[in-house]
């Protein structure tokens, strides 16, 4: 289960680079759960150079169920704080299988798919099918789309040096559909 392959408790800090090694910015990440409730907040932030020339900083907050299948999310919002402030909310309505998407005054409804994440609920739920190994999908909700991604994982672990020690890590690729961002972590 989702337990089994999440601490309780964690804040992570990651540097974020575009391309080939340009350092624009870093992001924090921590999650709380007990196991039946769950609640992963984000902060992504430019610093530097590029702080300097394109402010940036958005916040997000996921709140939800833990199952024995993943992350069930049930509420999501995303503030950017930029030159033009936006939010964004996505609210999941398990009962009657929808889910309502905003994005400043524009809405939509669709049909909610089993395993459907947020934006930052989605690190926590890769972190616990990426467990499994081999491939995975699952539909992704921000108060803008609503879309499907492919995550593949590589078949081997490699060694990854960090502030508490090595880590074995396995990278993993998250392809999306022509237009939509794509990541590898």
């Amino acid at each position: 289960t989702p337990l089994l392959a999440l601490i309780s408790e964690a804040t992570l800090e990651f540097d974020v680079y575009r391309g080939e090694g340009l350092n624009i910015g870093q992001t924090r990440y921590h999650w709380v759960h007990d196991g039946e409730r769950y609640q992963m907040d984000t902060v992504t932030e430019t610093t530097g150079l590029a702080g300097l020339l394109l402010p940036l900083r958005i916040e997000q907050r996921s709140t939800g169920e833990v199952a024995d299948t993943g992350l069930r999310p049930l509420h999501f919002v995303s503030q950017a704080k930029q030159g033009k402030a936006t939010e964004e909310e996505v609210v999941f309505d398990w009962a009657s299988n929808r889910v309502m998407l905003r994005a400043g005054a524009r809405k939509s409804e669709h049909e909610l798919v089993a395993g459907a994440q947020d934006m930052a609920s989605l690190w926590l739920e890769m972190i616990w099918r990426a467990q499994g190994g081999g491939d995975f999908d699952f539909t992704v909700a921000t108060g803008k789309r609503y879309s499907p991604r492919w995550f593949v994982p590589e078949q081997e672990s490699t060694s990854l040096d960090t502030a508490i020690g090595p880590l074995l890590v396995r990278r993993l690729q998250a392809r999306a559909q022509q237009g939509d961002n794509q990541i590898e972590v």
